[in-house]
C-alpha cells in the first residue's frame, strides 16, 4: 500500500497535480509518520507549492526522523525563515514591522544568528522605516554573528541615540582593529555627529588596512566638508 501510494505521488507531481500530491502524501504520513521517503516527498511538495508555513511545522519533525544531512537540513531551514520573513513583509497586517519581528524571534536560535537572516530582517525592517528597531536588532545580533555586510549595513541605519551606536562600534574595534569595514562604518557614525577629525582618521587607518573603493568615496565627501580641494 506505501508503495503504491508513493508511486501515485510520484505521478502526480509529474503532472503538476501538487495539490492532489499533497493530499496523498498527508494520508500516507498519518499511516506511517516517521517513514523517511514520505517525509522528504512533503518537503519537495511544500515547497513546490511555496507552503513555507506547512514547511516549518514539519521542520522538528525532520530533524528526528530523517537522515538529511546537517548542511543540507541547515539550507533547508534557513530558505524557510528567509520566505517566512519576505511573507511578513507582503501580508496585510496592520503592524508589518511587529510581525517580521515575531517571525525573527520565534525562529531557531541557530537561524536568528545566520547572517543572510539577520540581513534579511534588518533590510526588510528598513524597507518599512524601522530604522531605530533595525539598529536595536542588528546590535544585538552583531553580538553572535558577524559579516561585514552586517557592520556595514550597522553604520548606515539612524538608531535613536547616534552616540550609543557609535559607542557599541568603538567597543567591537577592540576586539577587531583591522577591519576595514568596520572602520567605514565608524566614519559613517562619526560624520552623524559632525565629527569630521575622527571620521578622517578612521578613514585613513582602514585604507592602510585595505584600499576600498567606500574608504575612497567617504574620505573624499570629509574632505569636501572640511573644504578641501580634490585633486583630479
Amino acid at each position: 500500500e506505501l508503495a503504491v501510494g508513493i508511486s501515485h505521488v510520484q505521478l502526480l507531481q509529474s503532472r503538476g497535480q501538487l495539490e492532489q500530491a499533497l493530499a496523498v502524501l498527508l494520508k500516507l504520513r498519518t499511516q506511517h509518520p516517521k517513514h523517511a521517503y514520505v517525509l522528504k516527498l512533503l518537503v519537495k511538495t511544500y515547497q513546490e507549492l511555496e507552503d513555507w508555513v506547512a514547511l516549518n511545522e514539519l521542520l522538528p519533525v525532520l530533524r528526528k526522523a530523517t537522515r538529511i544531512p546537517s548542511e543540507e537540513l541547515k539550507e533547508l531551514e534557513e530558505k524557510v525563515q528567509l520566505q517566512l520573513l519576505q511573507r511578513a513583509a507582503k501580508g496585510h497586517h496592520e503592524d508589518i514591522a511587529a510581525e517580521l519581528k515575531k517571525v525573527y524571534h520565534d525562529m531557531p536560535r541557530h537561524c536568528r544568528y545566520s547572517y543572510k537572516i539577520v540581513l534579511q530582517y534588518v533590510q526588510l525592517l528598513a524597507d518599512q522605516g524601522k530604522d531605530i528597531l533595525a539598529e536595536v536588532e542588528l546590535r544585538n545580533a552583531l553580538k553572535n554573528v558577524w559579516h561585514d555586510d552586517l557592520i556595514d549595513w550597522y553604520g548606515r541605519l539612524k538608531g535613536e541615540d547616534t552616540k550609543k551606536q557609535r559607542l557599541f562600534a568603538e567597543g567591537c574595534l577592540k576586539e577587531r582593529p583591522n577591519d576595514p569595514v568596520l572602520l567605514l562604518t565608524l566614519a559613517r557614525l562619526a560624520l552623524r555627529q559632525n565629527d569630521l577629525e575622527k571620521a578622517r582618521e578612521y578613514l585613513q587607518t582602514g585604507l592602510r588596512i585595505k584600499g576600498m573603493p567606500e574608504l575612497h568615496a567617504q574620505l573624499a565627501e570629509v574632505r569636501l566638508l572640511e573644504g578641501d580641494q580634490i585633486s583630479p
